[in-house]
């Protein structure tokens, strides 16, 4: 949508100034480009990305996720070693990271690197780091060099799970540390950890970590009794790791114990699954859904939110929203108190297809039919020249909806404006003396 510089210099339909054009400032080596500061004020999306399984190369499936429907993207999984030392070999880590870096900020979105994930080990990395000061120590600068040097916005810690009293001690000091270190190095960065879907939920110090990260990632997912993610299940009864804590057996149990034991709200982000109870991923039920989606739509159970489909539980285009308004929605709120949440996430980007992404375009629709105003004009922007050539683009962010940035030297071909500095509404980048003439457009996203 074309906007008018809140200057005298103006060009009906688009904006220009001869004097700034497109090109990217480094992305890499001085902190988290797009961190804290970039996100919106309205529930987040966070996906995680950690196999394709389309059948697509990576070259081709990552550049075309679906980048608008989420605010930042977390790459699993780098392994921890009993030494504090990281290897960036687990997986396709180290295949997907340049992509997904590169595309991630290309889309002024924040991409994260996790650690850990549901690899087998005996002892548990985690626990053995865990332990000990110096190790922690290590453990933390390993990260924020890897960080650096591989361009990523912040970390997620996936330990699974402190299972004792003495792990729970252990793991928020190496909470307590590694945000220390972190934050130390850049505040916009984001630090974060994933929590279990109910037996081990009793194992975190809610109320310490609260102090010692910006989010926590309840996996809403892998209850499998029977649904993968149950909403709700009134009546149902889930015993702790403890043996004598008893909550209900679902998302909300477990959401309400995390929130009763002083972890805000507004720092939780609910996991929901891409792949059924049975462990089968979207892409394997898309067509069936598509031909019988009534059928699909009828067979969602009312608590559960999710459908039923020849003994598998599915989360679908139709039941995603359901979900949705059960954790952000203060008048359709099950969490108590009219709580909401900071947001959702993904797992993962790899059970769906880049090219129909069906779930996690639900999620953008229903984020964008609440909190994005189309009818409220983009807002005026102001341009100005700063120190070494750089340009500055301001305009508020009043109406929740996001903007993209493009450039073009002939006003038919536009470009996006990659890797620009962004805070908030906020875009910065360098103009070259060798090529001045460009015009620009800020456009709804």
């Amino acid at each position: 949508m074309p906007v008018q510089l809140a200057t005298p210099l103006r060009l009906v339909g688009c904006v220009c100034l001869a004097l700034l054009l497109w090109a990217g400032v480094p992305a890499h080596g001085d902190g988290a480009v797009f961190g804290l500061d970039c996100l919106p004020g309205r529930p987040l999306n966070f996906g995680y990305l950690n196999a394709i399984r389309s059948g697509q190369p990576a070259s081709r499936e990552i550049p075309q996720l679906n980048y608008h429907a989420i605010d930042a993207v977390i790459l699993g999984f780098v392994e921890p070693r009993t030494n504090a030392s990281l290897n960036l070999n687990l997986g396709a880590f180290a295949t997907y990271a340049p992509l997904l870096v590169t595309h991630s900020h290309r889309h002024r979105k924040a991409c994260l690197m996790s650690l850990g994930g549901g690899f087998s080990a005996d002892p548990n990395p985690f626990s053995v780091i865990a332990a000990r000061a110096d190790l922690r120590a290590r453990f933390a600068s390993n990260i924020l060099h890897s960080m650096i040097q591989m361009g990523f916005d912040g970390v997620d810690i996936d330990y699974e799970f402190p299972r004792t009293d003495t792990q729970r001690e252990e793991f928020t000091l190496l909470m307590r540390d590694l945000h220390a270190r972190i934050k130390a190095s850049n505040s916009n960065y984001i630090v974060m950890f994933g929590a279990s879907p109910g037996f081990y939920i009793n194992r975190y110090d809610w109320f310490r970590l609260r102090e010692y990260s910006d989010f926590a990632f309840y996996f809403g997912y892998d209850w499998k009794n029977p649904a993968n993610g149950p909403m709700t299940q009134p009546g149902s009864l889930q015993f702790l790791s403890g043996g004598s804590e008893v909550i209900e057996a679902s998302c909300r149990g477990a959401l309400r114990h995390i929130i009763s034991s002083g972890y805000p709200p507004s720092k939780i982000l609910m996991g929901i699954p891409f792949y059924s109870s049975a462990n089968r991923s979207w892409l394997g039920i898309r067509d069936t859904w598509l031909s019988r989606r009534q059928q699909f739509l009828t067979a969602m159970h009312p608590d559960f939110r999710e459908s039923l489909h020849e003994g598998e539980w599915w989360n679908t285009p139709d039941t995603i929203p359901h979900k949705l308004a059960a954790v952000l929605d203060r008048s359709r709120s099950v969490l108590g108190g009219r709580n909401t949440l900071r947001g959702v996430g993904i797992w993962e980007f790899g059970h769906e297809s880049a090219k129909d992404p069906d779930l996690s375009q639900a999620i953008g629709n229903w984020m964008d039919a609440r909190y994005c105003d189309p009818a409220s004009p983009v807002p005026p922007v102001r341009i100005h020249l700063v120190a070494n050539q750089s340009f500055r683009l301001h305009f508020p962010d009043t109406n929740g909806c996001s903007y993209v940035v493009e450039a073009s030297r002939d006003l038919e071909q536009w470009e996006p404006v990659f890797e620009s500095r962004s805070h908030r509404a906020v875009f910065e980048y360098q103009a070259p003396l060798t090529n001045r003439a460009a015009f620009h457009r800020v456009r709804r996203n």
